[in-house]
């Protein structure tokens, strides 16, 4: 849901489900700075524009981002969707960095 007045941490929380990812540090500031300027609907445009949200981060080489890209992996090839909060969870636990936590 859009918040109606800006609200830092929903940047964060939006960003994360619509990237399937956390974002970075850049990315956070720079949709912080969309929000105080024009406020949350321009933000989510802007999201929704971003490549992290039309492409799928499948595979990668940075160690924090490889739970992720699994998640999205098995989201899109299990259930043709996003990651659901529980599979971004266990990514973010780091369970999905070993293959027991993947077949689990």
């Amino acid at each position: 849901a859009v918040p109606r007045q800006a609200d830092p941490q929903w940047v964060a929380q939006f960003g994360r489900r619509a990237f399937r990812r956390p974002l970075t540090g850049s990315e956070r500031d720079r949709y912080q700075t969309l929000l105080a300027k024009g406020g949350p609907v321009l933000v989510v445009e802007a999201m929704l524009q971003s490549p992290a949200f039309l492409f799928r981060l499948e595979e990668t080489d940075q160690p924090a981002l490889q739970p992720y890209a699994a998640a999205s992996r098995l989201a899109f090839t299990l259930w043709s969707t996003l990651p659901d909060e529980e599979l971004l969870a266990a990514a973010e636990r780091g369970e999905l960095a070993q293959r027991e936590g993947i077949r689990k």
